[in-house]
Order: structure tokens, then C-alpha cells, then sequence
């Protein structure tokens, strides 16, 4: 498939990018396709790939106590899996086609050299989550039903569902980890 810096114009996020920027992307993603009820990913499969889903529906859910969990759904205009400065190594769900995906696919051994020259590109993945109501008094993301709680939600949900477990203010982005609220660490 031939896409081109216009058709990268679909994720909202790469509005202000330049041409040259997301050509480098375009130039080092290899495309993919999944049919329908194909396997992206499982538990324990290495996290080493960014998805910006040009076409098609992921769905993500967790088996927990032997029962499937859904936990988001993702469709053309997003990406999913590993950003810049993510320390993410393994896949902690399931991910699956629920329709046919088209998708472009940056591999971990491309992301420090994305850093070096796309810089505007990289300052996008980071700088999506506008307002800060979305964050704790530590600066920590919140997700899921903390959201809910919070007053200025309701005037920016575009959704009539309550956010997913893991999910952000921006329908299908999840966040987990160090980021979020509430986020175990551990040493």
C-alpha cells in the first residue's frame, strides 16, 4: 500500500506535522493487514511495535479469573502499542481484529532514530492529552472510572459510555504504568 503524508492526516495528532516528517514515517513503517479475528498481539509478546491503524477495528481485553475482560476498542486514526520513551517491554493483554485492519507498523529498533529527526512528530505522541483536569495533583493521568469523578469530564466525554478501565479522555487511548494514577511501581 502507498500512502502518503495526507493520508497520516487522519490521526488527529499529525495535523501540524510536516510533509518530510510523517514521509520519514511513512518510509520506515511496514504495512500490515489482520483479518478479521486475527491475533495482534498476546500476554508476554514483545511490546516492539507501534500500530497507526489506517483502516479496521481492534478489540483489547484481559482474561481475568478465567473470564474475558474488554477493555477498549481501537479504529482508523489511532495508534496503539509502543510510543517514543516508553519503557514498555511485553504485552500485558490481547489484542484482535474485530474488522479487517490496514495498518502501518514502526518497529522498536526505528523509534531513537524517530526521536532524532522527527522531532514535531515525537512531540505529538507526548503532548496529545489536552486540559488539565485529566491529571492528578502529582500530574499522574487518570483513567477509567477516576475520570468519572472528575466535574469537567461529562463537558468533554464525546462518548454516551463511561471510559473504559485503562482508557484516557480520548476514546481508545489507554494509558497503564508509570503514567497513570494510582499505577503500582515497582523496584
Amino acid at each position: 500500500m502507498n500512502y502518503t503524508p495526507e493520508d497520516l492526516r487522519i490521526f488527529e495528532i499529525f495535523t501540524e506535522v510536516p510533509d518530510s516528517e510523517l514521509q520519514w514515517l511513512i518510509d520506515h513503517c511496514e504495512y500490515k493487514e489482520y483479518e478479521e479475528g486475527t491475533k495482534i498481539f498476546a500476554p508476554e509478546d514483545a511490546a516492539d511495535f507501534m500500530y497507526l491503524i489506517m483502516e479496521g477495528e481492534a478489540l483489547f481485553y484481559m482474561m481475568q479469573n478465567g473470564e474475558r475482560r474488554d477493555y477498549g476498542t481501537a479504529g482508523a486514526g489511532v495508534i496503539t502499542g509502543l510510543l517514543p520513551y516508553s519503557r514498555m517491554k511485553v504485552a500485558r493483554g490481547n489484542g484482535v481484529a474485530l474488522r479487517p485492519i490496514k495498518t502501518l507498523v514502526l518497529h522498536r529498533s526505528q523509534m531513537r532514530q524517530l526521536t532524532v529527526d522527527c522531532r514535531e512528530t515525537t512531540a505529538a505522541y507526548t503532548e496529545w492529552l489536552p486540559g488539565a483536569y485529566m491529571r492528578d495533583l502529582k500530574g499522574f493521568l487518570l483513567t477509567g472510572r477516576d475520570l468519572v469523578l472528575q466535574e469537567e469530564f461529562r463537558k468533554e466525554w464525546p462518548l454516551e459510555r463511561d471510559p473504559f478501565t485503562l482508557e484516557t479522555p480520548v476514546p481508545g487511548v489507554f494509558a497503564a504504568g508509570d503514567v497513570r494514577s494510582g499505577a503500582m511501581n515497582r523496584v
